[in-house]
C-alpha cells in the first residue's frame, strides 16, 4: 500500500490541509474539495476529533486519500494510523515516525527546512520531503535545493492560501485553505521514481 499512495500523491500534486476549531466543517469542506477533484486531504492532529473525523472520512470518500497532519512524534502516527490514516505528515524530522509507520505500509511526508534537515528525513527514509515553512524561504531557496545537492529528493513546498480566494473553482472566505504540491526537481522534468 505504501508505494502506491506515494505514487498517488507524486500524481496529485496536491494535498489539502484540514485545520479546524469545529469538526462539525470538516465533512462539508471534504466533499466541496471532492467535488473540485482533489483527492487527497490530511486532517491535522490538532483539529478537535481528528481521529474520528480520519474514520468517517475513509467511509465517506473512499476514492480519496486521507492522512494525517502535524504528526510531532510516534504516539500522534500510532492513533492516527489506528483510526485509518493512508499517509502521514509531519512538521519536524523525527526517525521514530518513519519506523512505526513503515511497520505498517504507511507512508511519511517528513517535514524538513534546512539541508540537514532534508538529509536527516531522506536518511530515515522518509517517502517525500516537506519543505516547510515554504513561504518565507522563497522560490530562490527551493531552486537552490534542487539545483544542488538534491537532485533527486522529492519536495512538497508548502504553499498557504488566505482568505478571500477563489481558487479550484470555490471561494474561500472563512477558512484558510492549506496546500501543497509534490515536486522533484521542480525546474526539471524527471521520470517517476523506482519505489
Amino acid at each position: 500500500m505504501r508505494h502506491e499512495v506515494v505514487e498517488q500523491l507524486i500524481s496529485q500534486k496536491l494535498i489539502v490541509i484540514i485545520r479546524v476549531k469545529d469538526p462539525s466543517d470538516i465533512e462539508g469542506i471534504v466533499q466541496c474539495m471532492s467535488d473540485a477533484g482533489v483527492l487527497a486531504v490530511e486532517v491535522t492532529s490538532n483539529t478537535p476529533g481528528y481521529e474520528m473525523a480520519i474514520t468517517q472520512l475513509r467511509q465517506q470518500f473512499p476514492h480519496m486519500l486521507i492522512g494525517a497532519g502535524t504528526v510531532t512524534d510516534h504516539r500522534i502516527a500510532k492513533r492516527a494510523i489506528k483510526a485509518g490514516a493512508q499517509f502521514l505528515v509531519t512538521p519536524n524530522t523525527n526517525e521514530a515516525i518513519v519506523r512505526h509507520a513503515h511497520a505498517l505500509d504507511v507512508p511519511v511526508v517528513m517535514g524538513a527546512m534546512t539541508p540537514t534537515d532534508i538529509v536527516d528525513a531522506s536518511q530515515f527514509n522518509a517517502d517525500i520531503i516537506k519543505l516547510f515553512p515554504a513561504g518565507p524561504m522563497g522560490a530562490n531557496y527551493l531552486q537552490a535545493l534542487a539545483h544542488g545537492p538534491f537532485l533527486d529528493t522529492y519536495f512538497f513546498p508548502l504553499v498557504v492560501l488566505m482568505p478571500p480566494i477563489s481558487t479550484l473553482g470555490l471561494t474561500v472566505e472563512r477558512q484558510v485553505l492549506v496546500s501543497a504540491g509534490v515536486w522533484r526537481n521542480p525546474f526539471t522534468v524527471r521520470n517517476k521514481p523506482n519505489n
